[in-house]
């Protein structure tokens, strides 16, 4: 049996009317998103600097306290007190660890940038960028 084979095919989707108010609205929002982006996307870089080297010392933290307790599990007398705070200690870092991604944190610029030519894109416009 052949395998039917299909086409896709891509239409030039133009922009419809759109209520008159957005219209007029639609190239000054575009402006002011791309004025405050000027302010955030050099503020995002320079937050990322001390968030990067955070994760790092944290990261670090969270190696040692894992390589403790492992050791002191190996001991032959074991403090069962000890581990037990170390184990809840490594649980707090490692759950403040989970929430930390660098990409995550910083994601607003390249979504904002990824909203704007959407809209540029959807709309046939161009922004104030």
């Amino acid at each position: 049996m052949a395998k039917k084979q299909t086409r896709t095919v891509e239409l030039a989707v133009r922009p419809q009317p759109i209520n008159a108010r957005f219209q007029s609205r639609l190239h000054g929002m575009l402006e002011e998103i791309c004025q405050q982006m000027l302010i955030i996307e050099p503020a995002m870089d320079k937050v990322a600097i001390p968030i990067k080297e955070f994760i790092d010392f944290l990261d670090f933290e969270i190696e040692k306290v894992t390589l403790s307790i492992n050791q002191e599990k190996w001991e032959s007398i074991v403090n069962v007190q000890k581990v037990a705070n170390d184990e809840a200690w490594l649980k707090r870092l490692t759950e403040l660890r989970n929430g930390l991604d660098i990409y995550d944190l910083t994601a607003s610029v390249p979504r904002i940038d990824a909203l704007v030519a959407g809209i540029e894109r959807t709309f046939d416009v161009e922004g104030g960028g």
